[in-house]
Order: C-alpha cells, then sequence, then structure tokens
C-alpha cells in the first residue's frame, strides 16, 4: 500500500512537470508565433509575393446586394438569373451607398454647381471606389467593391451659405434638417469654404454622413478631392496624422500609429516638392522618422495623403476599413435581400 502510494506521488508529480513544460512551450510557441505573424505582415507590405497572409476581418457583417453582369452585354441579372443564364459571371456584390446632394447657392439663386455635375460626381466616385482588388490581393483578402448611387437632391439659397467664413456657419448647414437625410452620404456643394485652418477644398467629420465640397475653381469634380473628403465620412484618417504617434517608415507600428492603417507608407504633412516630380518622391536620407532614422517613403497616390493630383486610390486595408464603417454609419442600400441593377 505504502509502495502503490508512493508511485502515485511520483507519477503526480511527473505529471505537473510535464503540463508546466507543456505551457511553457505553448506559451513559447506562441510568443514566437506572434512574433512571426507581425514580422510577416510588415514584410508582405512590402513583398507581397512572400508572404500572401489575411488581414483582420471587418467585425460587422456585409450587406448584400447581387450585381452581376453578362459577359457580352454587360445585362444586370439577379439571382434567378445567375441560376439560368450560363454566360453570366458572379462578382462579389457590391456595397452600394446612396448620396443626397444639397446645392447651396446665392440668395438670389445663382452660383454653384448645375444639376448636371451631380452625374460628373458619382462617375468619379465611382471610377476610385469601385475597384474589386483582385490578383495577389484576393489572397490577402476578400475587399468589396464601394459603388455609389445618386439617392436626390435639394437647394438652398443662401448668401451665409453658400460662402462659409467660419466653423459656426459650417456647423450651421449640416444640421439643417430640412437638408440632411439620416440614411444616405450627404455632400454639400458650396461656393467657398473657410475653416480655422484656412480656406479648404471641402471638409468632413470622420465617420460623418455629411461631407462638403466647395465648386469654387470646380474642386468638386475633381475626383481626388471628393474621394478625399468621403474617404473621411468612411472612417479614414490623412496618411500624414500625427495625433495617434508618429509613425515609423518601417511599418512596425503601422497598426497603433498615423492613420492607423497598416498598409500605407509613413507620411509627414509636407515633403519638399523639389523631391517630388511626376508624382514620384525621390527617397531623401535627411526626410527620415524619429524611430531608427528610416527615411520617409510615402505614397504620392494615396488618396488620403495632400499630394493634389497625385492622387489616384486607396490601400487595401483602408477599402477594408470602408467597406465596414459604410455598414456602421448605416449609408448603404437596403440589405439582406438580392437587387437587381443598372449601375
Amino acid at each position: 500500500m505504502e509502495k502503490l502510494s508512493k508511485t502515485f506521488s511520483v507519477n503526480l508529480i511527473l505529471l505537473f512537470l510535464c503540463s508546466a513544460l507543456l505551457i511553457i512551450v505553448s506559451c513559447s510557441q506562441e510568443e514566437i508565433s506572434t512574433e512571426e505573424d507581425v514580422q510577416k505582415r510588415t514584410e508582405a507590405v512590402r513583398y507581397p509575393d512572400k508572404y500572401p497572409i489575411k488581414y483582420p476581418e471587418p467585425v460587422r457583417p456585409f450587406i448584400e446586394c447581387v450585381v452581376t453582369h453578362d459577359n457580352q452585354t454587360g445585362v444586370v441579372y439577379d439571382e434567378d438569373d445567375i441560376n439560368q443564364n450560363t454566360n453570366s459571371f458572379y462578382e462579389p456584390s457590391p456595397i452600394i451607398i446612396k448620396v443626397k446632394f444639397n446645392f447651396i447657392r446665392r440668395s438670389d439663386g445663382t452660383g454653384g454647381a448645375a444639376e448636371a455635375d451631380m452625374t460628373t460626381i458619382i462617375n468619379n466616385l465611382n471610377s476610385v471606389f469601385n475597384v474589386h482588388i483582385s490578383g495577389i490581393v484576393s489572397t490577402l483578402v476578400d475587399v468589396k467593391r464601394i459603388q455609389f448611387t445618386n439617392a436626390g437632391n435639394d437647394t438652398l439659397n443662401s448668401d451665409t451659405y453658400f460662402e462659409i467664413d467660419n466653423p459656426t456657419e459650417y456647423n450651421a448647414l449640416l444640421q439643417n434638417t430640412d437638408l440632411y437625410e439620416a440614411n444616405m452620404l450627404n455632400i454639400y456643394l458650396v461656393g467657398s469654404l473657410y475653416l480655422a485652418n484656412g480656406n479648404a477644398g471641402g471638409a468632413a467629420g470622420i465617420m460623418d454622413n455629411r461631407a462638403t465640397i466647395i465648386t469654387e475653381d470646380n474642386r468638386h469634380l475633381e475626383a481626388s478631392t471628393v474621394s478625399h473628403e468621403v474617404g473621411h465620412s468612411l472612417g479614414l484618417y490623412h496618411t500624414h496624422k500625427e495625433d495617434f504617434g508618429l509613425e515609423c517608415a518601417d511599418f512596425s507600428n503601422g497598426y497603433t500609429t498615423g492613420d492607423l492603417v497598416i498598409d500605407t507608407p509613413a507620411d509627414i504633412t509636407f515633403l519638399p516638392t523639389t523631391n517630388i516630380e511626376n508624382c514620384v518622391y525621390t527617397v531623401d536620407p535627411t526626410f527620415a522618422d524619429l524611430c531608427d532614422n528610416t527615411p520617409y517613403d510615402p505614397s504620392l497616390q494615396n488618396i488620403m495623403s495632400y499630394y493634389g493630383s497625385c492622387r489616384t486610390g486607396f490601400s487595401v486595408v483602408q477599402h477594408m476599413k470602408m467597406n465596414a464603417n459604410a455598414i456602421t454609419l448605416g449609408i448603404t442600400c437596403e440589405g439582406g435581400g438580392n437587387s437587381s441593377s443598372s449601375f
């Protein structure tokens, strides 16, 4: 009996030691895995062919709006047509955002945008947002296209709001209940806009379904200007954002600093224009980060930058964030069912 008790005690001790060893090994493996994952995510930005990994998925489900096209004719089909027509192909359904246009004119009814400009603005937005990312990116994450549709318009004749001179006037315009629609993206087209930081081509709050664009110098017809402000509405910050901390140029802290987007290169407010030619930036060691003195090499093409006409599009993770944020804002088409569309 005593021998049996000793044997049991020895076995219990061995079991405890094995369990402890297993926990240590498991923790070590977890730490190694986490470290490797961070390294891969960082390198995936620079070398996408080397590490085709997945970025985090948005936490909210996507609203389904089925839009498909015939290969030959471009005709749009609903789900029943897809099952019956062998020539049609299926694309991931886009997230369709409804846009309400608010024309602000002088008190006498003059000035501002032409109604025909609505079509140009919608087309410009779709040229930037309505892109299903494919190729190597498709191995990283499934990003849905964002598609905009005209949901109507209103007009307000007011000298006060046509030329906005201060934040008080700006906020009063956005709070005008005769113009605002809660379940749409509201675009206000004003003559000029002067806010705390000076004259602006447009303005929009982060995760706010209201964006203001000026018609002065036809800025409202520039795809990069309108897309930039809509990007703010859908939750994106400037690439040179510093409020969350300075972003390292080696991508090591991109999740938590700068614009909070891992695959947009670190940026600073303004790089010297002498280093920019034909929308290409020549890396200059003089302009380096405070992390490990890595020179900045920003994307001049990113819509959320301040590089004017160089801006053409968004990054993969920016698209992901806007996908989820459009659902959160509730400015998309009615979800859950199938819908035919002629966009």
